[in-house]
C-alpha cells in the first residue's frame, strides 16, 4: 500500500446508486452493504480524507440515489447517506472534465443502470484516476461489488495499464491500517513557545501541555481549509492552525487574527461548540 501523503479517496459510484431491481433480488446482500457504508462514512467523517469528487458527480449521486424504492426500514440509512453527500463538498478534490483519451476500467465502473449524465461523469473520473500522476487516488469499494481479490486497473488504448491501490471497505482491519498511515501528528515548532509573540505568524500555542496531548486532540478534530486545518481553543478562547510540516507531521499555533480563520471554518467550529 502507497504511503503518499498527497491522496484521495475515489469511492465506488455504485455503493450510492443502485441499480433498484437488482436491489430486489438482493435485499440480503443490500442490507450488508448498507450497513458497511454506514461503517465507511462514519469513518469519513472522523478521519476528514479528501474526495476525488466533481460537483456535478456529486449532484449526480445524489439524484441517482434510489430512495423512493427503499423500505421504510432503510430511513435512517437514506439520511445518513443524504447528510454525508451533502456535508462532504467541503473536503472535495475538483478536476476538470476532460476524457481526450479513451480510458477503461478493470474490473468495469461504468454500470448499465447508470444515466446518460452519470455515466459521463464516471467516465471524467476514470479518466482523472488514470492521468493524474500527482495524487495518489485510492479506490473504496465493497466486497459485494467487486470481485474477489480483484484490483483497480485503468488503461489507455495503447500503453500499459495503470494498478491503483484498492481497499475493501467492509474489512474494518484493512480501513483502519489504511487511514492510520495518514494519521496527523502534532510536533510542536519551537518559535511558538508559550508567551513568545513575534506577529500574527509566530503567535504562541497557548494550549501546550507537557506532553503535547491537548494539541494532538484538536489537530485530530480540526476542520481542514485548503492545506491547513483550523480548531477552536475554548479554554483560551483562541483559534488554532495547524500547518503541513512534513510526512504526516504538523505544528500549529494561535491564530490571533480571526479573520484569516476562513469563514466557513468559523461558522462550522462555531456550531460544533454550541453542540
Amino acid at each position: 500500500m502507497a504511503t503518499n501523503p498527497n491522496y484521495a479517496i475515489v469511492l465506488d459510484v455504485s455503493a450510492v446508486v443502485w441499480d433498484p431491481a437488482h436491489f430486489e433480488q438482493n435485499k440480503t446482500s443490500y442490507f450488508t452493504l448498507k450497513s458497511e457504508l454506514i461503517q465507511l462514512i462514519e469513518k469519513i467523517e472522523d478521519e476528514r480524507p479528501r474526495l476525488l469528487l466533481r460537483t456535478e458527480l456529486l449532484s449526480e449521486m445524489m439524484a441517482g440515489f434510489p430512495f423512493e424504492q427503499m423500505p421504510s426500514s432503510f430511513s435512517v440509512f437514506k439520511n445518513i447517506v443524504y447528510s454525508f453527500l451533502g456535508k462532504v463538498a467541503s473536503e472535495i478534490v475538483q478536476y476538470k472534465p476532460t476524457s481526450e483519451t479513451e480510458v477503461t476500467s478493470d474490473p468495469e465502473l461504468l454500470k448499465s443502470h447508470y444515466k446518460p449524465n452519470l455515466t459521463q461523469e464516471v467516465k471524467y473520473l476514470i479518466n482523472e484516476i488514470h492521468t493524474n500522476n500527482n495524487r495518489n487516488n485510492v479506490y473504496f469499494t465493497f466486497k459485494y461489488l467487486w470481485p474477489e481479490h480483484a484490483v483497480l486497473h485503468t488503461k489507455e488504448l495503447t500503453g500499459p495499464a495503470k494498478k491503483h491501490d484498492t481497499i475493501i471497505a467492509g474489512d474494518s482491519e484493512q480501513v483502519t491500517q489504511f487511514f492510520n498511515q495518514f494519521k496527523k501528528v502534532f510536533s510542536h515548532s519551537p518559535k511558538h513557545h508559550d508567551g513568545k509573540k513575534q506577529g500574527d505568524y509566530e503567535s504562541p500555542l497557548s494550549c501546550r501541555d507537557q506532553n503535547d496531548v491537548v494539541p494532538q486532540q484538536y489537530l485530530d478534530s480540526a476542520i481542514r481549509a485548503g492545506k491547513r486545518f483550523y480548531a477552536y481553543d475554548e479554554d483560551n478562547d483562541v483559534f488554532i492552525v495547524f500547518h503541513h510540516t512534513e510526512g504526516n507531521i504538523y505544528h500549529g499555533h494561535d491564530e490571533i487574527n480571526v479573520n484569516k480563520v476562513p469563514a466557513k471554518v468559523r461558522m462550522e467550529l462555531k456550531k460544533a461548540k454550541n453542540g
